[in-house]
């Protein structure tokens, strides 16, 4: 299990985290270039050198769940993190748990910090039958040859990032 955990800085992660991702998720090691022999497609999203691993995201953030919601004046925290969960992690194969969010963190007093650390050690403690996010795999032929998008029978009229995570409703979930 991969744990990020970082505060969030100007609606991302902080420079110092992207640069370790830079060096650490290289070609060869967490991605590959070549083609599947079989399917004639890259060894990415969801197919790359470190499948089989998950990976939990902590984030910490100055603002309350209303202004990092899916209609917030900040911008939905998942669509302000979908570069990192889905086009760093995702694209190596690491399966991304729903994050862990830390609402109003710089206003914490001592009994919330409490809580909050009681919140994650529970969560850790149950972490092995969570779900992992069930974004779409680039091998599962959802998203045409020429790999720029996604097929435009599936989530037809959308264009919002959840298109890309496997739904009930879709033909492949």
């Amino acid at each position: 299990m991969l744990v990020l955990q970082f505060p969030l800085w100007w609606n991302g992660p902080p420079a110092i985290l992207k640069g370790w991702l830079d060096r650490v998720l290289t070609d060869g090691f967490a991605y590959d270039d070549s083609l599947d022999p079989q399917l004639d497609i890259p060894r990415r999203y969801g197919d790359g050198g470190l499948t089989r691993r998950r990976a939990l995201v902590v984030v910490t953030v100055g603002e309350d769940a209303r202004a990092l919601g899916p209609r917030g004046l900040s911008g939905d925290l998942d669509a302000l993190l979908f570069p990192l969960t889905h086009g760093a992690l995702w694209y190596t194969g690491i399966e991304t748990l729903d994050l862990h969010v830390v609402h109003d963190a710089d206003g914490l007093d001592a009994d919330a910090v409490r809580h909050e650390t009681q919140r994650l050690t529970d969560r850790i403690a149950r972490i092995d039958a969570e779900p992992s996010r069930p974004y779409r795999r680039l091998r599962d032929g959802d998203y045409p040859a020429d790999l720029r998008a996604l097929h435009p029978d599936l989530a037809p009229g959308r264009t919002d990032l959840g298109i890309h995570r496997i739904h009930e409703d879709s033909p492949t979930g």
